[in-house]
């Protein structure tokens, strides 16, 4: 009997929870919103003190902004006054230099004219005087006398002439090359020449201008032929009632 009650009761909740479910299935807006008063109401966030408002901090941003510009602009006049100085000081030193080189120059030219001045009168240049005896023992009249107590490069050179040993070979050849050249010389006529004389690499030609620079055109013309080259030539000019004008030259230097 006791057994039985039990069955019932428990039939009788199970046929009430389906019943409960089946209500609460066809209506769950309205079970939600009866639960709703159940639940805590949302908490409004608490803004932080430590973090300005928006309008704040982007007043801030800008600040920053602006006084880098400010910053970035005194920098670059900065920089353009150090660029204008230091023009400045190349300009002056550009000028400072120059007038260095220039007075230095000045200096320099000075020093070798002082230089020569001296060569010219020491004994070793003096002693290039060609001597009356010398002139007198290698030269007949009227060159004799042209060459006697000359002095420069025609002295140095007369007496290289008169010193070095003879190359044969060489001077035959060169002495028929000078005279083939000038006797087919266009102005062959308006010249006389006395001598012809080689040595091992120097030369003199001796001679008479029947005309006034008559020797002067076949000279400028033959030192430009291929075969011509003498490194250093001289001569002297002179004239007299006797022989007329006449000329002695000297080249060597092969």
């Amino acid at each position: 009997m006791i057994v039985k009650q039990s069955w019932l009761q428990s039939g009788v909740c199970l046929m009430a929870g389906v019943a409960l479910g089946y209500v609460v299935s066809k209506q769950p807006t309205a079970a939600i919103t009866a639960l709703q008063p159940l639940m805590p109401p949302a908490v409004a966030e608490k803004p932080n003190p430590a973090q300005p408002p928006a309008s704040v901090q982007t007043h801030t941003d800008n600040t920053g902004s602006s006084d880098a510009g400010d910053k970035s602009t005194e920098t670059i006049a900065a920089l353009q006054l150090t660029i204008a100085a230091l023009q400045s000081e190349n300009d002056y030193l550009k000028e400072a230099l120059h007038k260095e080189a220039a007075e230095t120059k000045a200096l320099t030219a000075s020093t070798d004219a002082a230089q020569d001045s001296m060569q010219n009168n020491s004994p070793d240049k003096r002693a290039d005087t060609v001597a009356v005896e010398d002139a007198e023992r290698y030269l007949p009249a009227p060159f004799a006398a042209l060459m006697a107590k000359q002095q420069g490069m025609l002295a140095e050179l007369f007496i290289t002439l008169q010193t070095e040993p003879k190359d044969d070979d060489w001077a035959v050849v060169m002495e028929q090359q000078i005279s083939d050249f000038i006797l087919t010389h266009a102005q062959s006529g308006d010249v006389e020449i006395q001598a012809i004389n080689c040595k091992k690499k120097t030369c003199e030609i001796r001679g008479f201008e029947l005309i006034p620079k008559g020797w002067d055109k076949i000279f400028k013309e033959m030192v430009d032929e291929s075969w011509w080259t003498f490194r250093s030539t001289a001569a002297s000019y002179d004239k007299s009632a006797e022989f007329g004008e006449y000329f002695y030259l000297v080249a060597s230097g092969v």
